[in-house]
């Protein structure tokens, strides 16, 4: 899987189940946590919760609210 096929991977699980872990993820989707936890990071798309072992959910757009 390329990292686009990840990125919408992770959209498409996070759209449906929000507040997982990396590792939630990464059994879900069925890539290596050390794959997915640096695009999490680093796409802005994607926001935490900020906990010791953070939940990630979709960042809401403001067309959402």
């Amino acid at each position: 899987m390329n990292e686009e096929e990840l990125i919408t991977r992770l959209e498409t699980e996070l759209k449906a189940t929000p507040n997982q872990t990396a590792r939630q993820l990464a059994r879900t989707i069925g890539a290596p946590k050390t794959v997915l936890n640096p695009l999490l990071y680093r796409i802005e798309k994607f926001v935490q919760d900020g906990s010791k072992r953070p939940l990630w959910r979709l960042k809401e757009s403001p067309e959402s609210n």
